[in-house]
């Protein structure tokens, strides 16, 4: 019984420098990791995740080896020129003025002498010029394009509000899981809402984040909100803010599409 005691005994003490050791190689590998953490989120006072806003317009089909035979997401470099419904209705704006709507928007319109009108007139018009301009802008300096591709033989109907796609941008965090580094906020309009019915072999684009910046490398991908699913682009690398995997108040009540979450698209077809 003694010998079997101290046998136990033995091991028990021999087993305390494994576990030491065992512990100690643990933190050196956790310890990095929660400091490179503090490193990247030390001033994440002013920065934190963005508002997604994806608004698209038609584009050619891109030239790719393979895409699934279904609805595709592609990231690709900005090879094309790309104009916003918005920038075209601006454009239009500035050229010829649409007033039937300015007794609705402008309350002292009706108010307006002509000459008054004319001069208002005037300064809407210039402001849509500069809007259009400052789109336009936006759009040159745009790196990359996120295409929605119909890649089947048939019709693909999707939900969007305001001619943008409910769609995010993912990245994968320092624990090696695929985080939103964007939130979409639903409109409380029920007119922004539609149904885009994408034909088949029909690509539409809208322009992507730069990820070209911040302070860490990661892998991301863009994800959209489907009929009864989400689809995902293909993974693509670069370098954001750690700050965007954080959370202001604000953005609390925003949607991060980590659940899925249908929506009635009803008040138009286009």
């Amino acid at each position: 019984m003694e010998r079997g005691y101290c046998l136990h005994l033995q091991i028990k003490i021999n087993m305390k420098p494994i576990k030491t050791l065992f512990l100690l190689a643990s933190l050196l590998i956790v310890m990095p990791a929660y400091a490179q953490k503090a490193t990247l989120t030390d001033a994440c006072s002013n920065k934190h995740m963005t508002l997604a806003y994806n608004e698209f317009t038609d584009a050619p089909f891109p030239e790719v080896s393979k895409l699934p035979h279904d609805l595709a997401i592609l990231v690709k470099s900005k090879q094309v020129d790309f104009v916003s419904p918005m920038e075209k209705y601006h454009r239009e704006q500035a050229r010829v003025l649409d007033t039937s709507v300015f007794d609705l928007i402008y309350p002292k319109w009706r108010q307006f002498s002509t000459a008054e009108k004319r001069k208002f007139m005037e300064q809407q018009r210039l402001s849509n010029g500069v809007r259009a301009d400052s789109l336009h802008k936006l759009s040159l300096a745009a790196k990359q394009l996120v295409y929605v591709v119909n890649n089947t033989g048939k019709e693909i109907k999707i939900g969007v509000q305001d001619f943008s796609f409910i769609c995010i941008l993912e990245a994968v965090d320092l624990d090696n899981k695929w985080k939103p580094v964007q939130y979409w906020r639903y409109s409380k309009c029920g007119n922004s809402y539609i149904t885009k019915h994408i034909l088949p072999g029909k690509a539409l684009a809208f322009i992507a984040d730069d990820v070209s910046i911040g302070n860490y490398q990661t892998k991301l991908r863009y994800k959209l909100l489907g009929p009864d699913k989400f689809y995902y682009s293909n993974e693509f690398n670069g370098r954001i803010d750690y700050c965007r995997f954080t959370e202001d108040e604000y953005e609390k009540g925003g949607y991060k599409l980590e659940t899925f979450q249908t929506r009635e698209f009803s008040f138009g077809e286009r």
